[in-house]
């Protein structure tokens, strides 16, 4: 005799043998879905995050800092991986799902659709045991609106203890009310490059040893290249591995790599109510920016504009462009890449 489910006015028809009720979410990994049948969200198992045989750098460190406040806190942890692709938050992330998973069955849901509202909420309230939540490019997928929804179940005020990660690329895309706010996230793990300790031992173990004479070379692209990234080593190595009469000078200057100088500057324009200002003072350190230190503009009437973070509006084109508005004042900085050869030649 066939059986059914009934939500409001559907039934549907269900075999017996597969309808299993168990009483907590197993230690696997799921993402998070939307039923517009049944108007309620569900969870699918997905592939585990595969971690590689071997870790560089300091991941490995702060995921036991990680997991070690995570065990001892009663209430929820929030943390943010903020910086560039390819720097190592992914890895992060992998590095503490799998390592939950295993010591303390704890299972993973990946959310990277902009999932929010009441419904949301309850859904995620609902899940009392410990369960790691992660936002993947959390900047991207949800706008500022949409974020603010989800700081009550980052403010650890459930019963039930969650790990929520978010990754992002752009700080200043994210809501003010979880900057400096531990109570909703803990940490802030900044991504902005690998160490040149980090590059020496990649290196050493990933190219040939014949090769093994760039590796100097390659730890000085740290110092000089502006966010050089494990993406970027693994495919110099990749390229110098592959051709090894290649000299790493020639690799540099055909690859998909932005040569941008650790030094690289800034172009200012200055307008109020769209008509150009002029002004004195254009050599606003492109790192200064970025750290969001303040810093000034004169203006050749003798005003000082004092600009922090506060007053970006804006960033685009992988962060080339920068907007800032303050006093009716609107100011433009476009980074000013240096000559991509100039930046070349400083490693040889």
């Amino acid at each position: 005799m066939n059986k059914f489910t009934v939500f409001g006015n559907t039934y549907r028809a269900f075999n017996e043998i597969d309808f299993v009720i168990v009483d907590k979410l197993p230690a696997k990994t799921f993402s998070i879905s939307w039923d517009d049948d049944r108007n309620q969200y569900f969870l699918r198992v997905v592939e585990d995050m595969v971690v590689p045989s071997k870790i560089y750098g300091k991941t490995q460190e702060h995921v036991a800092r990680v997991i070690k406040t995570f065990e001892e806190r009663t209430t929820t942890t929030g943390i943010m991986l903020s910086g560039n692709k390819g720097s190592g938050k992914t890895l992060f992330t992998k590095l503490i799902s799998e390592q939950l998973r295993v010591t303390e069955n704890i299972p993973t849901i990946i959310i990277n659709e902009p999932h929010c509202g009441e419904d949301f909420n309850k859904f995620i309230q609902s899940i009392e045991q410990p369960v790691i939540i992660v936002f993947d490019e959390f900047e991207k997928v949800y706008d500022k609106k949409q974020q603010k929804t989800l700081l009550t179940i980052l403010d650890g005020t459930y019963t039930s203890k969650k790990l929520f990660i978010l990754t992002c690329n752009n700080m200043w895309e994210v809501d003010e009310h979880m900057i400096n706010r531990p109570g909703r996230l803990f940490y802030n793990f900044k991504y902005d490059g690998i160490s040149i300790e980090f590059i020496k031992e990649y290196s050493s173990d990933n190219l040939k040893s014949s090769l093994h004479y760039h590796i100097p070379k390659l730890q000085n692209l740290a110092n000089i290249i502006l966010d050089f990234n494990f993406d970027m080593l693994k495919a110099i190595v990749e390229e110098l591995n592959r051709f090894e009469d290649t000299d790493l000078k020639t690799v540099l200057e055909i690859m998909n790599i932005e040569i941008i100088s650790r030094e690289a500057r800034w172009a200012v324009v200055v307008t109020k109510n769209s008509k150009p200002v002029k002004i004195q003072y254009s050599t606003i350190h492109w790192v200064d920016v970025m750290d969001g230190d303040e810093f000034s503009i004169n203006i050749t009437d003798d005003k000082t504009i004092d600009l922090a973070q506060e007053h970006i509006t804006s960033v685009s084109n992988y962060n080339n462009t920068i907007i800032l508005e303050k006093d009716g004042y609107v100011i433009q900085l476009d980074k000013k890449i240096s000559n991509r050869n100039q930046m070349i030649d400083k490693l040889f």
